[in-house]
């Protein structure tokens, strides 16, 4: 505890906009460290591979995964605000969020899935993604997660 209370004060004076600086190192590093859970690296509980364990810490890479999808989204979204509602540019944000989102979906974690597709979903509604495009996405997600429910976790 106190040792997580010293690195909370350490991050907090850190420039976010070094951080926004190198978000593709951070979503790269997150996204190996997830196939890496899945493949020979991963330590499993009750049916379920997620943690990285290293002597007596355990490390469960979707929870840096929040972070580098805030930080992916926000740069993106920041970037290119005037193609925000540009099919080409919703698919890219969608193939870049799904691939590592599907990853935590094999491990199976479904709640952090939902969770990470909440927050890339509440990041494009809060941007200014149009309210047709909106729903079209909230319907695709819905039918995503049905999916999901009936072949991984029956």
């Amino acid at each position: 505890m106190v040792v997580s209370f010293i690195i909370m004060i350490i991050v907090s004076f850190i420039d976010y906009n070094w951080i926004l600086k190198y978000f593709w190192i951070w979503y790269g590093v997150v996204t190996v460290m997830l196939i890496g859970v899945l493949t020979v690296f991963g330590h499993g509980s009750h049916g379920a591979t997620r943690w990285f364990k290293i002597g007596p810490i355990q490390l469960q890479p979707s929870e840096f995964l929040k972070l580098a999808l805030i930080l992916l989204v926000a740069k993106l979204v920041a970037a290119n605000k005037e193609k925000l509602n540009s099919i080409k540019f919703l698919l890219l944000i969608a193939c870049l969020t799904l691939f590592p989102i599907l990853l935590v979906a094999m491990q199976p974690n479904l709640s952090t899935t939902i969770l990470l597709s909440l927050i890339v979903i509440a990041m494009l509604y809060c941007s200014g993604v149009s309210y047709k495009i909106f729903g079209i996405a909230i319907l695709i997600a819905i039918r995503f997660y049905q999916h999901f429910d009936i072949c991984c976790i029956s």
